[in-house]
């Protein structure tokens, strides 16, 4: 994970996008990654997505 930016902010929701990258047998891949999380006490994060849209880039 790579270019973390955080779009927007308003109480405990927060908009992120980053790029994704993974590397396997077949090639390299990336992704575009938008997500909507919320800030919540129960989780190890400390988030929960909400919503995700991962868009497909070339290499």
């Amino acid at each position: 994970m790579s270019e973390l930016t955080e779009l927007a902010r308003e109480g405990d929701l927060v908009v992120v996008r980053f790029l994704e990258r993974h590397l396997s047998d077949d090639g390299p891949s990336s992704r575009r990654v938008s997500a909507v999380l919320c800030a919540v006490e129960d989780s190890s994060s400390g988030y929960r997505w909400l919503s995700v849209h991962e868009t497909a880039v070339d290499e």
